[in-house]
């Protein structure tokens, strides 16, 4: 059993359009069922598994201008995880020690003229393990852009949006998982038209 808590706070100076907000709160992830009782020709389970705790916050300023026709936003955010499930070949073991992810959030949204709806949002992330390693499956940069049109009197949209995903690290099996090594997985770019 455990107990999370999340708080939230903005404020907003009407005379400037600009708004303050942040938030902090705490979470944990259970070990899976095969984590702590599975089994394979190449894995030993580990029952003594703890779940991993974080506590986490974010801070950042939001600002409106041109007839609150486009907002900026900055955001900065930090998540502290402790006792981190981690795969170690041929068990889960928790790293001691704090792992590390944070990183800084910028979006844009705008409305230059009636119907058309333009947004952007980038995000640096830095993650690491206690030893100072890349956690794997979590890039560094990724970015999206969305533009979006209403037209006959609202009963239609053209949507465009781009999703960019920089590149990251894994890891690469051997056949039957006797092995692995780490790999960069390539960064990508996926569009959507609707």
């Amino acid at each position: 059993d455990a107990t999370t808590y999340r708080a939230t706070a903005a404020y907003l100076f009407p005379q400037t359009g600009t708004r303050l907000h942040g938030s902090f709160g705490t979470g944990v992830k259970n070990p899976t069922l095969f984590e702590l009782y599975g089994f394979g020709p190449n894995f030993v389970p580990n029952p003594n598994l703890q779940p991993e705790e974080s506590r986490g916050f974010d801070i950042g300023v939001e600002q409106s201008v041109w007839d609150d026709r486009v907002t900026v936003d900055l955001t900065y955010f930090q998540n502290p995880i402790t006792d981190q499930i981690h795969d170690a070949g041929i068990t889960a073991v928790n790293l001691p020690g704090v792992t590390k992810v944070q990183g800084v959030e910028v979006s844009l949204s705008a409305e230059p003229i009636d119907g058309l709806m333009l947004a952007g949002q980038y995000t640096y992330t830095d993650a690491e393990d206690p030893s100072g390693t890349q956690l794997v499956r979590r890039p560094r940069h990724t970015a999206s852009m969305n533009a979006g049109y209403r037209f006959l009197e609202g009963r239609a949209t053209i949507d465009l949006g781009v999703d960019y995903n920089g590149d990251q690290k894994d890891f690469q099996f051997s056949n039957f998982f006797a092995n692995r090594r780490m790999i960069t997985l390539d960064s990508y770019v996926k569009a959507d038209v609707t």
